[in-house]
């Protein structure tokens, strides 16, 4: 039984150590997370990018071929302001350096800044394996305000689908869309906007993970069954 368990085990670890997690930073120039290449690498989304064509897993490998686009701008005089996000994460949020979590991009429906409202904002990704499901992960940071400032994230592939969170004081909370295909062309696009529950103008991101996984292939669907249903059976006998 030993035997048959530890068969189990490595077919589960081979599947799992072929993930891929990208970190994006969306926020100021000064404040990127760190980038170092063979360790922990973050990918930095300032005012001045429009897209980035080297994209990194968080290990410090580049994934060949996948791109990061800016399709709809957001907010885009000047720099964001510094440390308006979360400057002590916790919870859920505590795995994301401070650097990541205190600065923000945002929109804005209404006119701002001397700016014609901005009500949605969208970037996308390209070069994505069809074979591969994506799990996407955001955490967003406005302090200190008293309104509700509600987000929403509208992840679309192959099918969409879209999160709420509301970054007002949010120190901990993330919100996450699971299990998503890309398109025919091999892309993803997310979309950011205020959310229906909104007292505010502002939409926020200050993070934005992308844990990428092999749909396993029904041959080794079909072997865990086996070895997990032969386990059943030896317990039972």
């Amino acid at each position: 039984m030993k035997s048959l368990f530890a068969v189990i085990c490595t077919l589960c670890l081979a599947t799992s150590a072929s993930a891929t997690t990208l970190l994006f930073d969306f926020g100021r120039t000064d404040t990127q997370s760190p980038f170092n290449p063979g360790t922990l690498t973050w990918n930095n989304v300032v005012p001045a990018t429009t897209s980035l064509f080297s994209i990194f897993e968080e290990g410090g490998t580049p994934v060949a071929g996948l791109t990061f686009e800016i399709t709809d701008t957001f907010f885009q005089v000047g720099e964001p302001t510094a440390n308006i996000g979360s400057t002590s994460p916790t919870g859920d949020a505590a795995v994301y350096p401070v650097d990541a979590t205190s600065d923000v991009f945002f929109g804005h429906n209404g006119g701002f800044a001397g700016q014609d409202p901005n009500p949605f904002a969208e970037v996308k990704l390209s070069g994505l394996n069809p074979g591969d499901v994506h799990d996407f992960t955001f955490f967003a940071s406005r302090q200190p305000v008293g309104d509700i400032r509600e987000t929403e994230y509208i992840v679309t592939g192959a099918t969409a689908e879209s999160v709420l969170l509301n970054p007002s004081n949010n120190d901990s909370e993330v919100v996450s869309v699971l299990g998503m295909a890309a398109d025919a062309n091999g892309e993803i696009t997310v979309g950011f906007q205020s959310g229906p529950n909104s007292t505010s103008n502002f939409y926020y991101i200050n993070v934005m993970q992308v844990d990428i996984s092999p749909i396993p292939e029904p041959t080794s669907l079909g072997l865990a069954a086996c070895l997990l249903g032969g386990l059943a059976i030896r317990r039972r006998v």
